[in-house]
């Protein structure tokens, strides 16, 4: 059992909906989730309403059709216009060769939800997800994890329900993915108690964060697998940790949650993020690598702020070290001359 005293599911304050508010939904129509997969990831193109001037996205709902196999659910902003009409309301299974190129390029996370989370997401008063001008999100790319466990067939309409209106707020909110990027070069081996670190270091917020006050954070989702047991995201300064942008002591892969911070955390230029990730193997046969695969691991902090800047992500390679340490190998150079 997991429980979060310090930080909160839901914003403290009751906040009012102006009387303007309008709504769209992302769904993904009928995804067919075979019985042969028990790992599907599922990508669609949806499109953001035409608007003639700037919105702000205030609230988000998950729709979630078949919670028995739905591990998360994430829209990703994507920048770029789509000329081909034909690539919208078509899936595709997400990160193959039938994926279409424009797909890739969209990579900022913009709603979120995961196995256990709450539907329902507030953004702070001050703050709110622009849309409907040149600079912002010209359409979404809907993701789904199914985690087929029981390998049986499914038909799926999941996606979110979005709240915005013309009554703008002070700020545009932003997200910042932190951690360790998911490739083979994270690898757990089994039997033991192992951690892994992925950083977001300070020459990055230096150059991309430019208002000498920073980010304000307001709230937080750790993510990884099933062997995660703790996540810890630390706030560094001049290389000192001062504080947590999230941390459980307790993971639970069923119970996962945005949470808002009682009292906003700020992120300033020069600042690091360090997202640490115990994971207990002590189960497991063979070595456990990062990736897709809900039986692969991931060691992730979505930062959730404003005002929004020009970095989507802030995220580091396991070390290659990490991988001699455990096979017990040698570092060999290659002699190309």
């Amino acid at each position: 059992m997991s429980l979060h005293l310090l930080d909160s599911a839901q914003p403290q304050q009751v906040i009012d909906m102006p009387p303007d508010v309008k709504t769209f939904d992302l769904i993904m129509p009928n995804v067919t989730v075979p019985a042969n997969k028990s790992t599907l990831y599922w990508c669609q193109i949806l499109a953001v309403p035409k608007l003639t001037s700037k919105h702000h996205i205030i609230k988000y709902a998950a729709i979630i059709d078949k919670p028995q196999i739905a591990h998360h659910l994430i829209a990703y902003g994507c920048f770029q216009s789509i000329t081909n009409a034909s690539l919208y309301n078509t899936g595709y299974e997400c990160y193959t060769q039938s994926m279409p190129p424009e797909l890739f390029n969209c990579w900022e996370t913009t709603l979120g939800w995961a196995v256990g989370g709450d539907e329902l997401v507030h953004l702070p008063p001050e703050a709110g997800i622009s849309i409907g001008t040149r600079e912002d999100v010209q359409f979404f790319k809907l993701e789904m994890h199914y985690n087929n466990a029981d390998k049986k067939d499914w038909i799926d309409q999941s996606g979110f329900k979005v709240w915005y209106t013309p009554t703008l707020r002070k700020y545009d909110a932003g997200t910042l993915t932190t951690g360790a990027l998911e490739t083979e070069r994270q690898v757990i081996p089994p039997k033991s108690m192992f951690t892994t670190h992925g950083i977001c270091p300070e020459e990055c917020t230096r150059k991309f964060i430019t208002e000498p006050e920073g980010l304000h954070v307001f709230a937080y989702w750790l993510h990884s697998h099933l062997l995660g047991r703790k996540i810890r995201a630390r706030h560094v300064r001049k290389g000192v940790q001062i504080g947590w942008f999230g941390k459980d002591e307790n993971y639970n892969f069923n119970y996962q949650q945005i949470r808002m911070f009682n009292s906003e955390k700020r992120l300033l230029p020069g600042d690091a993020v360090i997202v640490e990730c115990v994971y207990d193997s002590s189960e497991r046969e063979l070595n456990t690598y990062g990736g897709l695969s809900t039986m692969n691991e991931m060691c992730l902090a979505f930062l959730f702020y404003y005002p929004r800047i020009k970095m989507s992500g802030c995220a580091s390679l396991v070390p290659a070290q990490n991988q001699v340490d455990i096979f017990n190998a040698s570092v060999v150079v290659a002699d190309n001359g």
